[in-house]
């Protein structure tokens, strides 16, 4: 997030607010209103919590810890230049063996193309929607493929077997259920 997109992590609605800007995390709160605090002073926050204390301390202290431990888990502050150097972008690429009964439903999903053009080797810019294709069952039925999730965890466990305190952020494609099949295959 840059500065302007950063919700104030002043209280637990606000790390759920950012749990959920994150996509595909499910936190359940007390609040019905993310954005209420927004707008309330530090003043306005402590008389809430005095003159309406629907929880006791207790309970909000344990909240809130839960929230730091969240924020400790899942986020990390943006870094600036000097913070940059030394670190270097690698790209790595994972060959992924499907299954016989895989391998037919990747050739059955390229809906449109004909059977004859259906291969393993086919790109997405093969797909034409003026002709008929539906790249959309293609790329839905890739993402939920087990031998790619089992990957996924393969890829991540060997992160961190080296350092088991590394953050690791999986981008997937919400669109085609690509970040429900990763939050699937990771539990």
């Amino acid at each position: 997030f840059g500065l302007t997109g950063t919700p104030l992590l002043d209280s637990s609605n606000r790390v759920i607010e950012l749990a959920n800007l994150m996509g595909n995390t499910y936190i359940l709160g007390l609040s019905s209103h993310w954005r209420k605090l927004e707008r309330e002073s530090g003043r306005d926050i402590f008389l809430h919590n005095f003159l309406e204390p629907k929880q006791s301390r207790e309970i909000r202290r344990n909240v809130y810890a839960k929230c730091q431990e969240y924020l400790l888990t899942a986020c990390c502050r943006n870094k600036s230049d000097k913070e940059m150097e030394g670190i270097e972008l690698r790209q790595h690429t994972k060959k992924v063996k499907m299954t016989k009964n895989e391998g037919e439903l990747y050739l059955r999903s390229q809906s449109g193309i004909h059977p004859d053009q259906q291969s393993f080797s086919i790109k997405t810019d093969d797909f034409d929607a003026s002709a008929g294709h539906d790249i959309s069952k293609f790329l839905r039925q890739n993402a939920k493929m087990t031998c790619r999730g089992n990957t996924l965890v393969g890829i991540c466990e060997n992160i961190l077997k080296d350092d088991p305190t590394t953050k690791i952020v999986v981008f997937a494609d919400g669109r085609i259920g690509g970040g429900d099949a990763a939050r699937d295959a990771l539990i």
